[in-house]
């Protein structure tokens, strides 16, 4: 059907290019990644809140951080985390 020499050369295009798909460097947060304090967030499994996380259940952002004072307001502009009234 095919040259063989032909064949071969898509073949080879063909691995080349599933190869190139997947980044296995470093870079790769999926397949390297590192907990840190702004990119993780702590949860114990008895919370009931990661129950209907995992209910997929809506769950108020409030109730994930609860530690974080939050301002919405007609002073605040927008959304600020972590500010307090001074």
């Amino acid at each position: 059907m095919f040259a063989p020499e032909r064949l071969r050369l898509v073949e080879a295009a063909r691995d080349a290019w599933v190869s190139r798909l997947i980044d296995v460097s470093r870079r790769n947060n999926l397949l390297f990644f590192q907990p840190s304090t702004a990119s993780a967030i702590g949860m114990e499994a008895e919370d009931p809140v990661v129950a209907d996380l995992l209910a997929c259940k809506s769950v108020s952002a409030d109730l994930l951080f609860p530690e974080r004072e939050t301002k919405v307001g007609e002073d605040a502009g927008l959304l600020t985390e972590g500010t307090r009234e001074q």
